[in-house]
């Protein structure tokens, strides 16, 4: 059994077995809608990318002998575990706490994070018990019945405790040493290579980051899988016979209430869906408007990619405002009685390469003027700016923009897009566009943004729309530290450098800013790809202006005079 950090190319298996995991171990005993919704947000691929890109979060896996991911773990900068899931397959065998033991050894090692400041919730306690003690091959040894744990004494503990008396010391240090980072290196001699995402374990301390921070002090009693088949099914006695008439009582008053049941419900049925087919509307007005030929085929008027093979399809009417990674609903714009319909645009590009690894999944919207307007200029700049990176891969590579690894290449593009701002005289649209750039190790995650005149489809830049001095640059830069801790201890960018940005320059090839639009704030954003004195960071970073902070800095673009009406 190997335990190691994750290289970025195992984050989507890796989200994939934890969603599997809890789907079925832990969803079932939640209650509550939002927290559901918000760990499967958590632990999205893109967002354990992004997280692991910006050192905020390092996540670590279990393989066994024939490479097969087993378990998933993940510890954020500030000593707090965010994630621990055996594959279920792999239930019950002391994988989670092996897991475990080497996140510990990391943070207090790697880190210099004091012991007794790891923070575990209280669902993953139980695993503190099995990870002091000696290490054992977990796949191989002996299996514990469902319910148990392998711990030293072999018995069943309650719900959260360590141990059977749940005061089990803490082990040594040197318990928790790593025998195999997959690294070739000590964790003590500050001596890393780059795992995919490109940082060190010791370079930063970053604050705990939002929903991490909330999921990791909550806890659950799942009782299905580890106790409750054995205590619900395992100990059933027999039913006592009853009398033939009081069966047909019972029979009666069920029929009575299933039919109390389901005829509100029909009722109930029929009104929703014709609710649900008026609003569809928005979205199959804009289908039929792009549908041009006797086979259903989908095109993109003049902005289309031709005779490349993508897969193409029209999305539903929650998918067409697109992806929420950006804001939430509530701080989504989106006027009344629009002159014009979206639709969400697909391309999808499966890998097919033998040689290497090609993969495109691009989501763009497409807008249709009710009164037959023409749309094109707004589309292709739309289209343009989902498929920036995409075009310099498919589908013939573009040495010059790329970096193609020679012996596997690895090519891939997933852009997401995200509408926050929609009248009928402005269209803002975020595109997060991660993408490998010829190698399995040049991984990115850019954010590109789009404020659009409709009537006469020009793009307002950044530098059209606000004014950036000194003090406006000084205040973005803090921000911008503010929001990520790791620009405290990156010298090679500077406030001067992110006024440049806010001017349109595009610095160095790896700085550039852009803002969105919302329904009450504004957001200026910096995408950038850090490298310096062995820091390397990729990403992006969003800092919230309200219109009381920026009016100093507004210039006389009539932006804003359409956002402000």
């Amino acid at each position: 059994m190997k335990i190691r950090q994750l290289y970025a190319y195992e984050l989507r298996p890796a989200a994939a077995l934890v969603m599997e995991t809890y789907s079925r171990m832990e969803q079932p005993y939640v209650a509550n809608p939002k927290e559901i919704e918000d760990f499967k947000r958590y632990a999205d691929e893109d967002h354990l990318w992004v997280e692991s890109c910006k050192n905020k979060l390092f996540l670590f896996g279990a393989f066994d002998d024939n490479d097969q991911m087993c378990a998933v773990g993940a510890i954020d900068a500030a000593g707090a575990v965010t994630l621990l899931y055996a594959g279920l397959n792999f239930q019950h065998r002391g994988l989670e706490a092996e897991v475990l033991r080497e996140m510990e050894e990391f943070a207090t090692v790697g880190r210099s994070i004091a012991r007794e400041e790891i923070k575990i919730p209280e669902k993953w306690m139980q695993y503190t018990a099995t990870a002091g003690a000696p290490e054992q091959s977990s796949v191989t040894g002996q299996q514990t019945a469902p319910g148990q744990q392998s711990s030293v004494t072999g018995q069943q503990t309650a719900p959260g405790q360590s141990s059977v008396t749940g005061q089990q010391p803490t082990p040594e240090p040197q318990a928790y040493r790593n025998q195999n980072t997959g690294y070739g290196q000590d964790y003590g001699q500050q001596q890393y290579q780059n795992t995919g995402y490109g940082q060190g374990y010791g370079q930063q301390q970053n604050q705990n980051m939002g929903y991490g921070q909330s999921y990791g002090q909550q806890s659950y009693q799942n009782t299905g899988y580890g106790q409750g088949y054995g205590e619900s099914y395992g100990q059933q006695t027999a039913p006592p016979k009853k009398s033939r008439a009081l069966l047909w009582v019972v029979l009666a008053i069920i029929g009575c209430a299933v039919l109390l049941v389901t005829v509100p419900a029909f009722i109930l049925f029929h009104a929703v869906n014709r609710t649900v087919q008026d609003t569809l509307t928005w979205n199959e007005s804009s289908a039929e408007a792009y549908r041009d030929g006797a086979d259903g085929s989908y095109t993109e008027d003049d902005t289309e990619v031709e005779d490349t093979g993508e897969e193409r399809e029209v999305l539903e009417l929650a998918d067409s405002l697109g992806k929420d990674f950006f804001v939430t609903q509530d701080d989504i714009y989106v006027a009344d009685q629009l002159s014009y319909t979206v639709t969400a645009q697909h391309i999808e590009v499966p890998n097919q390469r033998k040689d290497g690894f090609e993969e495109y999944d691009v989501s763009y919207p497409v807008i249709t003027y009710a009164d037959g307007r023409d749309a094109t200029g707004v589309n292709e700049i739309l289209r343009n700016a989902a498929c920036a990176q995409f075009d310099t891969m498919y589908p013939e590579p573009q040495e010059e923009y790329l970096y193609l690894d020679e012996d596997y290449p690895y090519l891939a593009c997933y852009v997401d897009y995200e509408i926050t701002y929609m009248s009928d005289e402005i269209l803002c649209v975020a595109f997060q566009d991660h993408y490998f750039n010829g190698s399995m190790w040049g991984e990115f995650c850019d954010l590109r943004t789009r404020v659009i005149n409709l009537a006469t489809a020009e793009r307002y830049e950044v530098e059209d729309v606000l004014r950036s001095d000194d003090t406006f640059a000084e205040a973005y830069y803090e921000k911008i530290c503010e929001k990520s801790d790791s620009f405290n201890d990156a010298p090679a960018f500077t406030a001067r450098m992110a006024g440049q940005t806010m001017d349109g320059e595009i610095l160095d090839g790896r700085y550039y800013s852009n803002y969105v639009l919302c329904k009450n704030d504004i957001y200026v954003n910096l995408t950038y790809h850090y490298y310096d004195e062995g820091l390397i960071m990729h990403g992006w970073d969003s800092t919230q202006w309200t219109m009381e902070e920026l009016e100093p800095y507004r210039t006389d673009s009539d932006l804003w005079e359409k956002y402000l009406k």
